[in-house]
């Protein structure tokens, strides 16, 4: 980890969504930003928390260890997004580790002495509060994908999700746990979109040729409401 010096670029944060307006102005200057290189840790698992993280650029994954020490990828982010939330409001240690997966960029929030006081902010609590629900909305739309769709069709609905600008990389082993299929099921699921021309790899990365035929292959619509 490394700690960026120019705070314009932590100005700039948080002024923009999801973070404009998040927290009480008296607290940003305990804020700073940091810079983690590809498969650093965030925050381990177990461990007590003692900052908040606000994760505004890269990528990083979220990952369960299992009491058999198996590795279990419950999710894969790249929109911004705030971690520890659900510790802050229950005082329980972390539920799970986050890992990044290329050059993240994640800002901090010591809390240590302040949470009483964020306790008692009306305005806090319902951003906490608004960012539990759309956490639970999500998980609740993803246990039914799980449930009701292919792999096939999560690997659609993942692309469209994670594109920008029709192009999109794939970590497959983390994709793999986290949809609960083998990592050869899913490589062939891949080489099927290949065939198909809905998408072609280009060394490292994969550009979408056809997104209308992926929208239907995929079964959906809008990748936007994923």
């Amino acid at each position: 980890m490394r700690i960026i010096q120019e705070h314009h670029l932590l100005k700039q944060y948080l002024t923009e969504d999801p973070l404009k307006d998040f927290l009480p102005k008296q607290y940003q200057d305990f804020l700073f930003l940091a810079e983690y290189r590809s498969g650093e840790p965030i925050c381990q698992q177990g461990a007590s928390l003692e900052t908040l993280y606000f994760f505004v650029h890269g990528k990083i994954k979220i990952i369960r260890t299992l009491p058999s020490g198996k590795e279990y990828v419950l999710d894969i982010r790249e929109n911004p997004c705030i971690l520890g939330e659900i510790e802050f409001m229950t005082l329980q240690p972390l539920v799970s580790s986050v890992v990044t997966m290329k050059k993240s960029l994640v800002i901090h929030f010591p809390i240590a002495g302040r949470r009483e006081t964020l306790m008692h902010d009306a305005g806090f609590l319902y951003r906490i509060g608004r960012c539990l629900a759309l956490e639970l909305y999500q998980l609740d739309a993803i246990a039914s994908v799980n449930v009701l769709c292919t792999v096939k069709e999560r690997l659609g609905m993942y692309i469209l999700s994670v594109q920008k600008d029709g192009w999109f990389s794939l970590e497959l082993s983390a994709l793999a746990d986290a949809f609960g299929t083998s990592y050869r099921h899913l490589l062939r699921v891949i080489n099927l979109f290949l065939e198909k021309g809905f998408i072609e790899k280009v060394k490292n990365t994969y550009h979408i040729l056809d997104e209308a035929g992926l929208k239907t292959y995929a079964s959906i619509q809008d990748p936007s409401n994923i």
